[in-house]
């Protein structure tokens, strides 16, 4: 009897349980069997995410993890990028050491090869001594044509020097000029400007110095230039125009650029 009851009450637990397993859903729809069969589930999912029905909630809170570490990696991008832009910002330090080492190298050499044809430089009372001197405002300080171009393409930075050299008691003041611009094409279209008689001096440059001989160059962004007071002697003024540019110009720029 005992046994018989017992084999009754199994046959009950089992026709709840297959009906209970009937009940359960999947997405909203019910499921034709049991968990140890999901792929006869009519949901949408045809079976494929029943995990979802037999156990779903430690599965859906890994989803979550997953997607707020995949938020903290957004944020902590955007958090960086301030630091990036920093960093290319604190490139222009470099820029000014890039441009000051420029500077002083050109200047090093132009006076010394001016000393070695005998125009040293000269610590007198009427001696024009400055320099180099580094701002950004180019415009400001340029003059007539060279102003305007500068205006409207405003330079990245500049540096600008003054010295006066002397040999047997004549005095020559030189003025030595260099912009950088943000690209080489404008670099290139400042100097064929800038090296024009006529248009105006250089940022720095001052207003004593007319333009009467007169060189030029590029190198990459920036445009450097030597500018000599005329002594009166066409061929001391060349001379010294081509030792404080540090090459051998040709006749034809010079009597264009620094004629008698």
């Amino acid at each position: 009897m005992r046994s018989a009851a017992t084999k009754a009450h199994r046959k009950w637990r089992r026709e709840s349980e297959h009906v209970a397993e009937r009940s359960l859903s999947v997405h909203g729809k019910s499921c034709a069997l049991s968990p140890k069969d999901p792929r006869s589930c009519k949901c949408e999912c045809r079976g494929k995410d029943h995990g979802s029905a037999w156990g779903s909630a430690p599965a859906r809170r890994g989803n979550v993890r997953r997607a707020a570490g995949l938020t903290i990696t957004v944020v902590a991008a955007v958090t960086i990028g301030p630091l990036a832009i920093s960093a290319v910002l604190g490139g222009s330090s470099a820029g000014r050491k890039s441009l000051s080492v420029q500077v002083k190298a050109d200047l090093n050499k132009a006076l010394a090869a001016l000393a070695a044809l005998g125009f040293r430089g000269t610590r007198s009372p009427n001696s024009s001594t400055s320099g180099p001197s580094y701002f950004t405002d180019c415009a400001k300080s340029a003059t007539y044509k060279v102003r305007q171009f500068l205006t409207l393409n405003p330079c990245k930075q500049y540096a600008t020097a003054t010295r006066t050299v002397a040999k047997r008691g004549a005095t020559v003041p030189v003025a030595f000029s260099w912009v950088e611009m943000h690209t080489a094409t404008l670099a290139g279209q400042y100097k064929v400007k800038v090296d024009a008689y006529g248009t105006g001096n250089p940022p720095g440059v001052p207003p004593a110095f007319n333009g009467r001989c007169y060189a030029s160059g590029q190198h990459g962004a920036t445009v450097w230039t030597v500018e000599v007071h005329p002594t009166g002697n066409v061929n001391v003024d060349q001379e010294i125009l081509q030792a404080a540019v540090r090459r051998k110009l040709p006749p034809s720029y010079l009597r264009q650029h620094c004629p008698s």
